[in-house]
């Protein structure tokens, strides 16, 4: 029921534009987000506090405005091949940040 909140909003990501048509690399890009028996989507979800759906050929986020920005770039580093550690530490070091960040936009 989160869509309800007017604070939270839905992103979702093609991942067709990540691979070349009829490729099976969607698998693998997929496979990558979702993590050895789902961990790395776990991990993202915790530390962004955003709930991701990995279905058919997208990739959905839901949460803040803030959580989303910093779930949609560790997405991205993830589909860019950086490693699942890397993007863990990225946003481990930006926890503070994206905490100042959510309490400046509930001031607003």
């Amino acid at each position: 029921m989160f869509l309800f909140d007017e604070n939270f909003q839905l992103i979702i990501i093609a991942l067709r534009d990540f691979a070349r048509k009829g490729s099976r690399r969607i698998d693998e890009i997929k496979g990558r987000i979702i993590g050895r028996e789902g961990k790395t989507r776990k991990i993202l979800e915790d530390l962004t506090d955003t709930s991701i759906s990995v279905y058919g050929d997208t990739v959905a986020v839901i949460g803040d405005y803030v959580s989303i920005k910093y779930s949609i770039e560790a997405i991205n580093k993830l589909l860019e091949g950086r490693k699942q550690r890397t993007v863990y530490n990225f946003l481990e070091n930006n926890i503070k940040k994206m905490k100042m960040e959510k309490l400046e936009e509930a001031f607003r």
